[in-house]
């Protein structure tokens, strides 16, 4: 039941291509890469995971598609940050993190289910802010489309991941989804918020982001009237989906002792 390591790890790496490999339990990320550019296609994850199984940190450009992430992985299935200063291994020099940064991921085509874990499993998560990179001055550009989302806790997340008070507390998000589809979301297929999820369904408190801007343009995949979403007054965010401005509001309905079903 152990978990540790990287299946693998790429780190200020251009233009590297994974393809057609199979990475099996008990990895706390199976595929992690940071600051570069790739192309992550056709393979298969299952298995348990730790965090996420495949983790995207930029500033960089990304392509994820046509995997398969079985149940019982990470937290998410897909998950995109800005920026990150995790730790790296012994032989590999640590990044420097830039005073601005940006991530531009395609995530095309997936079937991720099965991520159930609390709090709490989802598909493909996107966040504005990344990991030990409070300062970032952060801006995601994701573009999901035709992705299976099945039986997992949410299907999507668009929140602000990992904001710290004192910090830039600045993270911008240009979004744009189409033919993806959600099949027995446990609690919802969808949550926006301008904090860490969690904070928005009660689970703990975190700063929210201030003078950001949420730009979401949904296709016929997801409706923003059923979506879950943290947007309160006092921070000068802004949320536009579909062109329309949407006004403060916090809206959800999470239940942290809901049992998901497992089919």
């Amino acid at each position: 039941t152990a978990r540790g390591g990287q299946a693998v790890l790429s780190v200020r790496a251009q233009r590297v291509t994974l393809r057609g490999n199979k990475f099996e339990g008990n990895y706390t990320e199976r595929v992690d890469f940071r600051a570069g550019s790739a192309t992550i296609e056709k393979n298969h994850s299952s298995g348990i995971g730790g965090t996420c199984d495949i983790c995207l940190a930029g500033p960089g450009t990304f392509t994820v598609s046509d995997n398969r992430i079985m149940e019982g992985g990470g937290i998410p299935g897909i998950f995109t940050v800005p920026a990150t200063l995790l730790p790296v291994p012994a032989l590999i020099e640590q990044y420097t993190l830039p005073a601005a940064s940006l991530v531009t991921v395609v995530i095309h085509n997936n079937e991720v289910r099965g991520h159930q874990r609390v709090h709490p499993g989802v598909g493909i998560r996107v966040a504005t802010m990344g990991v030990f990179a409070p300062n970032v001055v952060s801006s995601s550009k994701a573009t999901i489309t035709n992705n299976s989302l099945v039986n997992n806790r949410f299907g999507m997340m668009f929140e602000a991941g990992f904001p710290v008070t004192g910090g830039s507390l600045k993270g911008d998000l240009d979004l744009s989804t189409s033919g993806n589809t959600f099949t027995n979301s446990c609690q919802n297929n969808v949550l926006i918020t301008f904090t860490r999820h969690t904070t928005t369904l009660g689970v703990n408190s975190t700063p929210f982001l201030r003078n950001s801007t949420y730009t979401l343009n949904f296709g016929g995949d997801i409706s923003f009237a059923n979506a879950w979403y943290g947007h309160p007054a006092g921070f000068d965010n802004t949320l536009i989906v579909n062109g329309s401005t949407i006004p403060n509001a916090t809206v959800h309905s999470y239940d942290a002792a809901k049992v998901c079903p497992q089919t």
